[in-house]
């Protein structure tokens, strides 16, 4: 985030963003699942499991009126080809849940999954 947020509306939510970049999510399905019930922040938690990058774009470097384009290779097989217009959820409106009453994180926020 640019600058602190607490209870941002949908509307002013990229007002709060300093640039964007790219996450993978990496989870280890056996480790999830073995538990009861399944654990499915633990089978993410393991080093190398949430990497980001490697570069940081600005918001003026990103036409955000249009969908950005998101593809996942593996082993030279795409995997993944989608955009942003395809989440659950907008990226305002994202935002808005997550730092609902000031938290980061602490507000739900669903929506993506991927690659």
């Amino acid at each position: 985030m640019a600058r602190e947020a607490r209870n941002v509306a949908d509307a002013d939510a990229w007002d709060y963003v300093a640039g964007l970049t790219v996450g993978q999510d990496f989870s280890d399905r056996d480790v999830q699942m073995s538990g009861a019930p399944p654990q499915f922040s633990l089978g993410k938690s393991f080093p190398g499991f949430g990497p980001v990058g490697p570069a940081v774009v600005t918001l003026d470097e990103v036409d955000l009126t249009a969908p950005l384009r998101l593809r996942c290779w593996v082993n030279d097989e795409l995997v993944q080809d989608g955009h942003t217009g395809q989440m659950i959820l907008p990226v305002g409106a994202l935002i808005e849940r997550i730092w609902a009453g000031g938290g980061g994180g602490g507000g739900g926020g669903g929506g993506g999954g991927g690659c």
